[in-house]
Parts: C-alpha cells; structure tokens; sequence
C-alpha cells in the first residue's frame, strides 16, 4: 500500500493515485518522495485520485491536520500550486477540510467528484494533460 506517483515536467504536473488506504506516514513520504524527484520543480500542480478509497474506512480526523502540516512545512517549495483531490463522495469532506487548513500557504486544495473537473481547475485543458492524469 502507498502511493503511487508520476512527475510529468512539460505539464508542471505530478499525477498520482493512493493504491488502498493511506497511513500519515504514507503522505509524509509521499510528498517528501515527489519534493526529491529529479524532475520535480517548486509550482508543480498536483492531482490525485483517491477513488481506490471508496468502501474503505475513512481517515481519522487527526489526518486532515497531517496533510495540512505537511504542505505548510513545504510551503516555501511547493508554492504556489494548486492541488486537485478526485474522491469518493466519503472523501469529499475531508480534503474540504484540508483546503481550509491550508488556504493561506499558498497551496491551494479542491475536491472533486470528477477527474474532468478537477483538470479543468487545475487548467490543464489540453490532450496531452488528460492523457497524464490518473483514471478516474
């Protein structure tokens, strides 16, 4: 279990996708993981598909404040950026509940039902971008 990611520089991009539930460790290491990519530059959006959530009991509420910490200690790296979370209806309060826990770091989070949605917020309009992302 973790979570699964791609860097994709000519879309300043990095796509992921949670393979089962993840730990606070799991999104500790996944974040440190895409920081120290080689092909990873500071501004990079990000997407991810949480949808291998689904019938999975949900994270605690303690894990929302974990993702939040972990983007405001890297703020001076990933800033600014915008981060779209694809989830299940279940996961849809608690990145809400992130976005607001990180509103003013420069990293700015959404939720969406949608992978469509969530590249249209990111911009990411074009073939080659689609393509990239994870399936919804």
């Amino acid at each position: 279990m973790g979570i699964r990611f791609t860097v994709y520089p000519a879309a300043r991009l990095v796509a992921y996708t949670a393979e089962g539930p993840s730990s606070h460790r799991h999104a500790r290491g996944f974040l440190a993981a895409a920081l120290a990519h080689r092909l990873f530059e500071g501004g990079f959006d990000f997407v991810g598909d949480a949808d291998p959530y689904t019938g999975a009991r949900e994270p605690d509420a303690a894990y929302p404040l974990t993702l939040a910490h972990a983007v405001r200690d890297r703020a001076d790296v990933l800033a600014p950026c915008r981060w779209a979370v694809v989830a299940p209806p279940a996961g849809l309060a608690m990145v809400r509940r992130w976005a607001e826990l990180t509103r003013d770091s420069g990293v700015a989070v959404a939720a969406f039902a949608a992978a469509e949605d969530a590249l249209a917020w990111l911009g990411a309009g074009t073939a080659e971008c689609r393509a990239l992302s994870p399936a919804p």
